[in-house]
């Protein structure tokens, strides 16, 4: 999973904030597991956003501790990558400013992509097509382009882009869509594994279902509900 920053926890123009928030582990850890997760499925119904201020390299940065609250809650799910102009810095200011886990991998950006750089996540692309290969991937970012988009569209991993406002950054919505399609590829994964006769499979081979559906076309499928979501469909 991709996460950008600017735009995802560190919120533009963010309108309806509470401060004075804890970090989003000290709140996960006032109750149980289930409890931590359940914001998760209550979709939209207080857009209040939870966090505070912070000077990171003398700029003025809003972050978010609802939107790491919904990260945190993903992270079994999923295997979080920063993709993100903070690059480094990410693991020296958020770790301890809205309690997220320390050391995550992230994606260096080239000179030359970071020279030309836009408004829009494309100038990413590059990179990000290195540093993923085949694997199935989600990025969440505020600022896909038709180029993201088509790019995703070409993938023949799964891959699943999450766009988020900037004033709001990551909300229980789009966590919401992330957790459905980790469940959902986990699911096609324990049903391709349950077909599998491992007596029958070579050595070395890749074991295949015995009556497996035929696989549908590639497809992408766009929902528009406060966010721009494009999502390959996995093959079974």
């Amino acid at each position: 999973m991709l996460v950008d920053i600017d735009g995802v926890l560190s919120l533009f123009g963010a309108a309806g904030v509470a401060g004075g928030s804890q970090p989003a582990t000290a709140r996960a850890a006032s109750g149980s597991a289930r409890d931590a997760y359940g914001p998760l499925a209550t979709a939209g119904a207080d857009h209040r956003v939870a966090g505070s201020f912070h000077s990171i390299d003398g700029i003025l940065h809003f972050l978010s501790s609802t939107a790491a609250s919904h990260l945190l809650a993903l992270w079994h799910l999923y295997e979080p990558v920063w993709a993100s102009g903070w690059e480094e810095k990410a693991n020296e200011y958020l770790p301890h400013l809205l309690g997220l886990p320390a050391a995550l991998p992230y994606i260096s950006f080239s000179a030359r992509e970071n020279a030309g750089r836009s408004p829009h996540a494309h100038w990413k692309l590059q990179s990000i097509a290195a540093y993923v290969g085949e694997r199935p991937m989600a990025w969440i970012d505020d600022a896909h382009s038709p180029a993201c988009h088509e790019w995703a569209s070409a993938r023949a991993a799964p891959t699943l882009l999450v766009s988020t406002a900037p004033e709001q950054g990551l909300t229980a919505k789009e966590a919401g869509l992330l957790l459905e399609w980790a469940r959902s590829r986990s699911s096609r994964s324990v049903v391709r594994g349950a077909g599998a006769s491992a007596a029958s499979t070579p050595r070395g081979a890749v074991s295949a279902p015995v009556s497996a559906p035929a696989p549908a076309p590639n497809s992408v499928r766009r929902v528009n509900a406060g966010s721009a979501i494009a999502a390959k469909t996995p093959q079974l």
